[in-house]
């Protein structure tokens, strides 16, 4: 698990099975708020993501975002793509993008994460009617 806006903050530096370590990740996302600091809450969704790829155990990672990358090494969507897709040209991992915002172009970001990977996209704002 991995919160991430400007910075990123793993839970862990590996892997971590959930049953054993379901107190853990559960005080992980609690401890967790948005960041109030100007220029700290943009969205670094490149970094965190590599991080994760990068984890030889890990085959599909869950996406959870409301919009596009605003910060980090790449944020302009074809740069992006090109090179999540060829960090993950030997591992396969697959993203699963769970998208809760409304923005018709950070859908279309979230869209071509999963596409990108084999994953699934998911606009869960349409699915709950929200």
């Amino acid at each position: 698990m991995i919160f991430f806006a400007t910075k990123y903050f793993p839970c862990a530096d590996r892997l971590l099975p959930i049953k054993p370590n379901a107190r853990r990740l559960a005080s992980f996302v609690m401890e967790q708020e948005i960041p109030t600091a100007i220029h700290m809450n943009r969205g670094n969704i490149y970094d965190p993501l590599l991080l994760a790829l990068e984890m030889p155990e890990v085959d599909t990672v869950f996406l959870l975002s409301e919009g596009n990358p605003t910060e980090g090494r790449f944020v302009e969507q074809d740069r992006f793509i090109r090179h999540l897709q060829r960090e993950n040209r030997f591992a396969k991992t697959r993203v699963e993008a769970l998208f809760i915002g409304n923005a018709a172009s950070a859908r279309g970001y979230m869209r071509a994460i999963a596409e990108a990977t084999g994953g699934r996209f998911y606009d869960i704002a349409r699915l709950k009617g929200w």
